[in-house]
């Protein structure tokens, strides 16, 4: 009985051309990247092509596994959103503004459940990784991403934790 249920549940989703998905990191990134696009911060091409350095970079390390994909990608997608304020310097205008100056919102903590101090350890692997991808073994990665089509972004200077720390405080 169960399976025949099963099976008509199959046919139907192949006759209605219906696909099953798992959330991945690539749909969590997007997601992210077009919040942002309607955000005071939106990112560049440079910081888009950086975040998806980071995910990609992560794909190769083992101690990614073991994070969800919607922190990975948030994580990258702060880390990229704090290298464009860092080097463009932007400063805010007041205290008032303030709180909406950190780059993952209050409003992103409500919409995804999503701490910045969740985003800590994360954001730390993936700048390990990117210090460690000149001299890795993953070398053509590195050359995906140092080519003008990318911005070059392999090439980029990889920040300091300390430098982006104050986006991870709650």
């Amino acid at each position: 009985m169960i399976a025949t249920v099963r099976n008509m549940e199959k046919v139907i989703l192949r006759v209605t051309d219906f696909q099953l998905t798992v959330p991945l990191i690539d749909a969590f990134a997007q997601l992210f990247d077009h919040t942002a696009s309607t955000s005071a911060f939106p990112l560049n091409q440079v910081s888009r092509n950086l975040m998806w350095y980071f995910l990609e970079l992560s794909t190769f390390d083992c101690f990614c596994v073991c994070i969800l994909p919607s922190r990975l990608a948030a994580a990258a997608f702060l880390l990229a959103s704090s290298f464009q304020k860092y080097c463009q310097k932007i400063e805010p205008m007041s205290t008032i503004d303030k709180e909406k100056w950190k780059l993952w919102s209050d409003e992103m903590v409500k919409r995804t459940r999503i701490k910045r101090s969740d985003l800590q350890e994360p954001a730390k692997i993936l700048m390990k990784l990117q210090q460690k991808a000149v001299s890795s073994k993953f070398q053509a990665l590195f050359k995906k991403f140092s080519c003008p089509k990318r911005c070059k972004v392999a090439c980029l200077k990889p920040l300091e934790f300390e430098e982006v720390a104050s986006q991870f405080s709650d």
